[in-house]
């Protein structure tokens, strides 16, 4: 077996010479490499602060939210329009909308006329029907107006409507117009428009929920 060549040895030997020395030296010198560190390894992200603390005035921490994170909440449901009886009452609410005037449920004409206020003169209810139909029985205390023969009760009706608070005109109901001729009428002679409501649902509504009923003239009694 041949010898290795005699200048591979030296080379190998100066080699082991020169790694010998820089490592000492690299040991002494404060500055130098730290020999069992990785490098080359990526560093790991910093862990998150924690969310601050909401504190109340005098240092406490403050009651925890309700409302689960994520999740705000929902807004407050807008008020519902008013529900009419059936798609002919809520016809007949559009076009007296359309006219200017306001329409009003059955709910809220026996809440009108059920308000203590009522009885102090709070809420006015004009009977739009005919005179003898008015006088086979109305709303308690309504007052008759009708839209064909005004001379008969017009300024009786005026004096009262054009202070009152709120006036309620009906008539037979539903597809009857007399109720919005005779609102008309009193925008017609001064009141205020918007204190003039239409009971949509009228007479026919007011007597199928078997509510009180007044005959003969204005506060008579039945039998």
């Amino acid at each position: 077996m041949k010898e290795p060549p005699r200048t591979l040895l030296e080379a190998c030997l100066v080699g082991a010479v020169a790694l010998g020395l820089g490592l000492a030296a690299n040991a002494l010198n404060p500055d130098g490499l730290a020999i069992r560190r990785d490098y080359f390894r990526t560093a790991e992200p910093a862990p998150a602060a924690p969310p601050p603390v909401a504190r109340q005035a005098d240092g406490a921490p403050a009651p925890a939210d309700a409302t689960p994170r994520g999740k705000t909440e929902s807004a407050p449901a807008e008020s519902a329009a008013p529900a009419f009886a059936d798609a002919e009452e809520a016809a007949t609410a559009e076009r007296l909308r359309e006219r200017g005037l306001q329409p009003w449920t059955h709910a809220q004409a026996v809440e009108a006329f059920e308000n203590p206020m009522h009885a102090a003169g709070a809420t006015l209810f004009v009977d739009a029907r005919k005179d003898e139909e008015y006088g086979a029985g109305h709303v308690p205390g309504a007052w008759p107006l009708d839209h064909y023969h005004l001379e008969r009760s017009l300024d009786d009706v005026l004096a009262v409507a054009r202070d009152a608070p709120q006036v309620v005109v009906y008539c037979h109901g539903k597809d009857c117009n007399d109720s919005e001729l005779a609102a008309q009428d009193l925008v017609g002679f001064g009141v205020d428009e918007s204190r003039i409501a239409v009971y949509v649902g009228g007479w026919t509504a007011w007597t199928a929920a078997g509510l009180p009923v007044e005959t003969g003239p204005r506060g008579g009694e039945g039998p």
